[in-house]
């Protein structure tokens, strides 16, 4: 079975309203880059926006800094959180 077919199950399940079809496990704290996804979880948004943040697409949000590792683009936790507190200080 594909993932697709686990996608329609957990859909179609009634507990799929209660847990998502997706891992959204915890960030380990030792984890120096993170993936698109990762950065996603962590900043409580979807992947899609994480890739605007990276290509400077976001109206009045900073460029997120990035790595590129072939065509993976990957996001130090250090940039990130550097990127946070710029950002936060932007809005203030």
């Amino acid at each position: 079975m594909g993932d697709a077919s686990l996608w329609t199950k957990a859909v179609r399940s009634p507990s799929s309203a209660v847990d998502p079809p997706f891992d959204r496990t915890v960030i380990q704290p030792d984890v120096e880059v993170l993936t698109i996804a990762e950065s996603a979880i962590f900043l409580r948004s979807s992947k899609a926006h994480v890739q605007n943040l990276l290509a400077g697409k976001v109206a009045g949000a900073l460029p997120l800094p990035f790595i590129h590792f072939g065509r993976r683009k990957l996001i130090r936790r250090e940039s990130l959180l550097r990127w946070m507190e710029k950002s936060e200080a932007l809005t203030q």
